[in-house]
């Protein structure tokens, strides 16, 4: 491969940022230079195949972002069904998944923090599920509306316009019997106490009479909420129990006009004995039908209960009611997918490690600087990184390496064994190599405490001497 050659300046500077970097966006700032090329042909590499393999999930996120708005657009219209806050939330929802998949794609979440993500975007799509399928039966909000209102329509007409009715038929009845009994009265020229309450009954008028119910109720329009179509059913009910009101009044007036009469014909009877047999059967008569009126049960309120609109009532019967459930199943295995299927990419800190020992072995490189590769690989880490900013920087131990041969790892673990003895070489003009400086070590225990003057003279006159 290709080596890329940089000063050493530079990769002290991009070793720094390597050792510091906390993200794969970090490492690629450290390893680029000012013209934002890679310094690194294996990071360049690794880029590129991560790029290949990057592909795959970016199409799959952008599936989960398409079936997330695709609900969120059907929740919208649906939530309308819902309550008149159900936009306000599926809005917020669609907010919430898009950002928790962004983070999920971007893997910005871990651990404990992506099992709350997931929650939150489960619940959120069960909700869509449950707004959906209120919208395929939101067709029905009219169909639900009008068997509503036409079921208030049978109750005004049997409890309010029935009694209404009946009790106007007895009065009629009671009115023409009053006429037979005054006409009688009259032939018998009488117009006493009887042909008085007889007159009276007939003079009875409690208003006119309202007018009947429509044969059917309204049919009810389609709507686009279920505020509104509650908004349309309330009105309808209002309607409606004003003419059941009206019914009651007129009831309730007949059921007063008669009661009064009806008082007055016993308080009569019981007053004036010295009335005739005859006519006292004639005001029994009269009584009578005034207490068959008068003992009718007073009307009150509303007949009907003033039911509203649930979304309850608008889900669909049998399989029908489970679609909108079985659509969101699909976002939600996608959702998975893209919080817990297996990262193709290289773990960040295997990446991280792989190519700061790349960077040095490159630079080893551009340095003419031999090394033995299995021992920059095996090095630990941390050893490495610190070695290497102390060669790099250090003129004298570079033209070590490079005038007596030695190799960087040689000079490496010299410094592991001997890290007090190194600092004699870095002090510059040192002739002896590293085999000559470690057999001495070897052979002469006294080497160490002489090894800043030896190693600055030959080998062969330091041995004389």
């Amino acid at each position: 491969m290709k080596r890329t050659k940089i000063s050493n300046e530079i990769f002290l500077e991009a070793l720094d940022g390597a050792e510091d970097a906390t993200s794969f966006k970090q490492i690629k700032s450290a390893l680029s230079n000012e013209e934002n090329e890679t310094i690194s042909n294996s990071f360049a590499s690794s880029l590129e195949e991560d790029k290949s393999k990057h592909a795959g999930r970016t199409v799959l996120f952008v599936v989960t972002l398409t079936l997330v708005l695709a609900a969120g657009l059907f929740s919208f219209k649906g939530s309308r069904f819902v309550a008149s806050w159900g936009p306000a939330i599926s809005l917020l929802c669609v907010a919430l998944d898009v950002s928790v998949a962004y983070f999920l794609y971007r893997r910005s979440v871990r651990g404990t923090m992506k099992i709350i993500c997931v929650a939150i975007e489960v619940v959120s799509l069960l909700y869509f599920g449950y707004t959906i399928t209120i919208l395929f039966g939101s067709d029905t909000a009219p169909v639900v509306a009008r068997s509503y209102i036409s079921a208030d329509y049978n109750a005004v007409e049997q409890n309010n316009h029935g009694p209404m009715v009946s009790i106007a038929d007895l009065l009629e009845k009671a009115k023409k019997q009053a006429g037979v009994v005054a006409l009688s009265e009259n032939e018998h020229g009488g117009h006493g106490v009887v042909f008085a309450k007889a007159t009276l009954i007939n003079q009875i008028v409690p208003g006119n009479l309202p007018a009947a119910l429509p044969k059917e109720a309204p049919q009810a329009p389609s709507f686009k909420s279920i505020e509104e179509a509650n908004k349309w059913l309330q009105s309808e009910q209002g309607k409606l129990a004003a003419i059941a009101t009206s019914y009651n009044s007129y009831y309730n007036a007949i059921r007063e006009d008669a009661r009064g009469v009806d008082s007055a014909i016993v308080a009569e009877m019981r007053q004036n004995s010295r009335l005739s047999e005859f006519q006292m059967g004639s005001l029994r008569t009269l009584e009578s039908s005034m207490s068959n009126i008068a003992s009718k049960p007073e009307l009150k309120g509303k007949s009907f209960t003033e039911k509203s609109i649930d979304p309850e009532d608008l889900k669909e019967n049998g399989i029908a009611g489970f679609i909108g459930w079985v659509v969101e199943l699909v976002p939600i295995f996608f959702i998975f997918l893209l919080a817990y299927l297996p990262d193709s990419r290289e773990p960040f800190e295997k990446l991280q490690e792989k190519e700061i020992r790349n960077l040095i072995k490159n630079q080893l490189n551009t340095n003419a600087i031999s090394f033995d590769p299995s021992r920059i690989r095996k090095a630990d880490l941390e050893d490495l990184i610190v070695f290497a900013r102390r060669v790099f920087t250090s003129l004298a131990l570079l033209k070590y390496l490079k005038d007596r041969k030695a190799s960087f790892d040689q000079l490496f673990d010299f410094n592991d064994k001997n890290p007090h003895l190194l600092y004699y070489i870095e002090q510059g003009d040192c002739v002896w190599t590293m085999t000559q400086i470690n057999a001495s070590l070897e052979n002469d225990p006294d080497f160490a405490d002489n090894m800043e003057e030896a190693i600055r003279q030959p080998k062969r006159k330091f041995s004389m001497v």
